[in-house]
This record gives structure tokens, C-alpha cells and sequence, in this order.
């Protein structure tokens, strides 16, 4: 299943990658998205900026979901690269069932005429016969609503500061 998120942000670039490494605007993201995130670990490679977290969700998946993997809860790992084209790549390793579900793509942050696009795109694919499909479905409908979530959060924090455009 393709994943594709656009958000519009009143901001340029520059403020949009100040405010995605804000300790403070990550706190507000994983209140308001519901999930506490650990970074593992963070490093550079070359030009590259390479970090990998564990995402745990506050709330349980769905109950034909949770049967399917064995867990009420889907912790994961993000893996993420952020390139010298400020073009962030990511992969999902699921903490379960790991040989079943891919998820990956990248997010890029664009010019817009009120600032700046952050779009998302990625593929989510759920190799589990009869199901995998329905799974997918859930796992999209939760990816996008976090975006959703992050986006207001990024909103407020962008009208906390006088940023803006500047």
C-alpha cells in the first residue's frame, strides 16, 4: 500500500529542520502523536546524518490486528538517514513479525508559495495471507493520522515562535 502525506508549514526550510531537531518540539510530537520515542542511537556518516529510534504507541492496535501479530501493541524501529539533499530516507523493523511487514520511503521538505511542503512517501506491505491487506489498511490509517497529529503540533509550535517566514 502506497503512503503519501503532504503538510503545508509557514516557514522555510532552514526553520522546518530547526524545528524537526527541537528537544522540545520532539517532546510535543510524541505527546500529541501518542508515542514515546527512545533514540537509540545518532551519528554521521560522511554528509549524512543516520539516527535509529523505537517508536512505542500508546494506544493498542486493533483487535483482529493484535490476534494476527501477537502483540496489543506494535513497537517498531526507525532507521533514518538524512542526506546532503536534506532528503530524509526511513525503514520501519517492527518489533514483531519483522520477515512480514516492509515499511519504508523518504520525506522531502519543498519550496511552497506559503512556505513549505513536508511530503511523505512510502510503501507499507504486510505479508500475511488473508489478512495482510486489512493489516495494511490499519497500519496506513494510523501512519497518516500520526502525520496528521504532528502536523498540528508543528503548527502550534511554529505560532509559539517568531519564525514564520523569516
Amino acid at each position: 500500500m502506497n503512503l503519501n502525506v503532504r503538510h503545508t508549514f509557514p516557514c522555510t526550510a532552514d526553520v522546518f529542520w530547526q524545528m524537526f531537531w527541537d528537544e522540545e518540539y520532539d517532546a510535543m510530537i510524541s505527546k500529541s502523536a501518542g508515542v514515546t520515542r527512545e533514540t537509540l542511537w545518532d551519528r554521521q556518516e560522511g554528509s549524512d546524518r543516520v539516527w535509529r529510534m523505537r517508536f512505542t504507541p500508546d494506544q493498542e492496535l486493533p483487535a483482529m490486528v493484535a490476534k494476527a501479530v501477537g502483540t496489543n501493541k506494535l513497537v517498531y524501529e526507525q532507521q533514518s538517514r538524512l542526506d546532503a539533499n536534506n532528503v530524509l530516507h526511513w525503514e520501519v523493523f517492527p518489533a514483531v513479525v519483522p520477515d512480514k511487514v516492509t515499511a519504508k520511503g523518504t520525506m522531502r521538505i519543498q519550496e511552497h508559495a506559503r512556505g513549505v511542503d513536508r511530503i511523505v512517501d512510502g510503501e507499507i506491505t504486510v505479508r500475511i495471507p488473508l489478512i495482510g491487506g486489512r493489516i495494511e489498511k490499519a497500519i496506513h490509517k494510523s501512519v497518516v493520522d500520526s502525520y496528521e497529529k504532528a502536523a498540528e503540533s508543528s503548527l502550534q509550535w511554529l505560532s509559539q515562535r517568531d519564525l514564520k517566514l523569516a
